[in-house]
């Protein structure tokens, strides 16, 4: 690591209802920051199965940026935000990368952007400032039972969704922060 990006290595804050921090794009850094948002989400009230949600949707963004972002191009930097809103969970994933094209050398199978768009309640993918990089914004509301304080209860929303797997489901339970 160069020291210039030793000396940014995972800047941020966390309080409560938020957390932001920009980090190396690198593998070890997505299980991190994954941890922190979802950190957040049970913070707010978010139950074990959103949370797991969140976990697997956030994953799949960085790993996004981490794989796509630098191709050919010097490592870079992921910068997160997650902050509680009085609707839900928004989250912000941003880069400085090639920005979103296709790819045919592509590593990956192509399902990344389908299943986020399946796991947030809002999704949106745009270039980022001087059509340089990519932000991704996820949103995730508050349901009925969560706000009730019984998330175990599945919402009438999540009928829809895709089964959680046990592994990120685990995890997401897992309070703290590295």
């Amino acid at each position: 690591m160069a020291p210039d990006r030793a000396m940014r290595h995972h800047r941020g804050v966390q309080q409560a209802g938020r957390f932001e921090r920009e980090a190396p794009a690198d593998a070890a850094t997505v299980g991190q920051l994954r941890r922190a948002v979802v950190s957040v989400a049970r913070g707010a009230g978010f139950g074990d199965t959103r949370c797991a949600e969140i976990a697997l949707a956030v994953s799949e963004v960085i790993t996004n940026v981490v794989v796509h972002a630098y191709v050919d191009l010097d490592p870079g930097d992921v910068r997160v935000l997650a902050e509680v809103r009085q609707d839900g969970l928004t989250v912000v994933v941003q880069d400085d990368g090639l920005g979103l094209r296709p790819r045919g050398d592509s590593p990956g199978v192509g399902v990344g952007l389908p299943l986020i768009a399946q796991l947030s309640d809002r999704f949106e993918v745009e270039h980022g400032p001087g059509r340089r990089g990519t932000i991704v914004r996820l949103g995730f509301d508050f349901d009925e039972a969560e706000e009730a304080g019984s998330a175990q209860i599945p919402a009438p929303a999540d009928a829809g969704r895709p089964p959680v797997l046990p592994a990120l489901e685990a995890e997401a339970a897992e309070p703290q922060v590295e």
